[in-house]
């Protein structure tokens, strides 16, 4: 194989991955929107990160947030919710997402392809539910100390 083809060919797959994360994104984005117009009086947050290092507070008072992780690292740290549950979705494609979680609330994960995670402290307790797609992602949780 001559070197023109094995650049051309390296070339090629560099350009066919950018072009897939830039249509997950896309995808994911109009799939979110969707979400986001069947509730409309929600307090809603939609963001989508490429190649970023990212860290991201949402505000307590959000009740549904959507994020896009493709290739990057995300730091998102999720206060206790005012409205008693928040709904946070996150879809990551290579790269690495940590959740920073309060102690002294309800948490589900579902949907992860390695991690499925429940925590009841009572029934009272405000609701974190996380609806997670992990695809080649490092996905870590980490806790608030008591």
């Amino acid at each position: 194989m001559s070197a023109k083809k094995v650049i051309g060919t390296g070339l090629a797959l560099a350009g066919g991955y950018l072009l897939a994360n830039v249509g997950l994104i896309a995808f994911t984005t109009f799939k979110n929107v969707g979400k986001i117009k069947k509730n409309p009086e929600a307090n809603n947050i939609m963001e989508a990160y490429l190649f970023q290092k990212t860290e991201k507070s949402i505000n307590a008072d959000t009740e549904y947030a959507y994020f896009t992780n493709l290739s990057g690292f995300l730091d998102l740290t999720v206060p206790v919710p005012e409205k008693g549950q928040i709904t946070i979705d996150i879809t990551s494609v290579v790269g690495k997402v940590n959740i920073n979680l309060p102690s002294g609330v309800n948490i589900k994960c579902e949907g992860s392809n390695h991690l499925k995670y429940t925590e009841e402290h009572d029934a009272d307790a405000p609701v974190i539910n996380l609806a997670v797609k992990d695809y080649l992602t490092g996905l870590t949780l980490s806790f608030d100390e008591e």
